[in-house]
């Protein structure tokens, strides 16, 4: 009929630019992580928040955040943090023996923590045949046209490493007499920030950050001077307070998911969007979030079938994101990564959608089905 015919002519005016010059500000996508949380506390305390990640589809995350805290207590003496080597050997058992194990990276911040999570790994191999197993061939991992092996690395040789899984020791905690130092060695010094930056964005997948950072010290926010940055270990204690506060937004977004209609803000926020998912919450079952994603690489509405199953991602009268050059060539680009990351895909534009409601309403419904 009229409807998809329409849809077909859409579709058609968008193959048709596929050919488009790529333009600079696609340096500001982000396509490492699998989560727009684990570049969050990067993309607002290095990046001015202009990096786009592609968003994950709504119902798709699990109980845990992207970004783990993991708060275990370890006592600092000599550089070495034995409690927190413990931790990262028993994060690593545990992630070699799922049935598809990731690839896995650890960090920390100095040689002789490095050193100490070696030999941890070493003497649990030693005393377990199984995992000196699985450890071997994560060591040895081979990725798609790269090494990905398990590696265990110090703060400041974490460069171009990443895997899907990052385990970083913060190694520093309280004395054996129970006090806490804010002395954040290579952290301190000139490029520390930036290191900490490079390290806290090669995880593709999670970070675990495994800290006996005492709690009240991360939350005790301290003010910088106006006219001067942060330095790298003030960015670490924002890093773990951000990290505790994601748990807390996480959980409360599992709560939201059960929520028949969620309605994000948006600085360039499209009332057609809203209207489609004020309109779904009344005459179907679905549960609706409008506005999903980011504005590089936002869903106008993220339909999440009510019986189970992948969102449906819904496309309202082309990009809204303001820095693209041409935003019809973003608009393309938009919607071929998304489409690369497993979103099912249906544009609607206004005239459509104004024209016959019942059909746009009725095309979203078979694609959920």
């Amino acid at each position: 009929g009229l409807f998809e015919a329409q849809q077909a002519g859409i579709e058609d005016l968008l193959a048709a630019a596929l050919n488009l010059e790529v333009e600079q500000c696609y340096l500001d996508v982000h396509y490492r992580s699998a989560h727009a949380d684990l570049i969050g506390y990067s993309n607002e305390h290095f990046y001015a928040g202009r990096l786009q990640a592609i968003p994950d589809r709504p119902g798709q995350g699990g109980a845990i955040p992207p970004v783990e805290l993991v708060q275990v207590a370890g006592v600092y003496a000599d550089n070495r943090n034995p409690t927190e080597a413990a931790k990262v050997v028993e994060i690593v058992r545990a992630l070699l023996d799922s049935a598809e194990p990731p690839s896995v990276g650890i960090a920390c911040f100095n040689l002789t923590q490095r050193d100490l999570i070696l030999e941890a790994l070493d003497a649990a191999a030693a005393d377990d045949d199984a995992f000196a197993e699985r450890l071997a061939v994560a060591r040895a991992r081979q990725g798609a046209g790269s090494f990905e092996g398990l590696f265990v690395k110090n703060l400041e040789n974490v460069q171009g490493d990443e895997r899907d899984h990052i385990i970083i020791s913060t190694t520093y905690g309280r004395t054996p007499e129970g006090r806490f130092y804010r002395r954040f060695g290579p952290l301190g010094q000139a490029g520390g920030g930036r290191r900490l930056n490079v390290l806290i964005t090669r995880a593709r997948k999670h970070v675990h950050l495994v800290t006996s950072i005492p709690r009240e010290v991360y939350l005790a926010e301290v003010e910088v001077p106006a006219g001067q940055a942060p330095g790298g270990g003030l960015l670490l204690l924002g890093y773990l307070r951000w990290a505790e506060s994601l748990a807390a937004r996480h959980a409360a977004g599992a709560a939201a998911r059960t929520e028949r209609l969620v309605v994000r803000s948006s600085p360039t926020a499209s009332s057609l969007a809203r209207a489609l998912g004020e309109r779904l919450v009344r005459d179907t079952p679905h549960l609706v979030d409008v506005h999903f994603g980011n504005e590089g690489f936002g869903v106008d509405v993220a339909v999440r079938p009510a019986a189970g199953g992948s969102a449906l991602g819904v496309l309202c009268d082309g990009s809204r994101f303001d820095r693209a050059v041409d935003r019809v060539q973003w608009d393309v680009f938009r919607s071929r990564i998304l489409a690369a990351q497993g979103w099912p895909l249906l544009r609607l534009t206004s005239p459509q959608v104004f024209r016959d409601p019942a059909a746009a309403i009725g095309a979203i419904a078979k694609a959920t089905q």
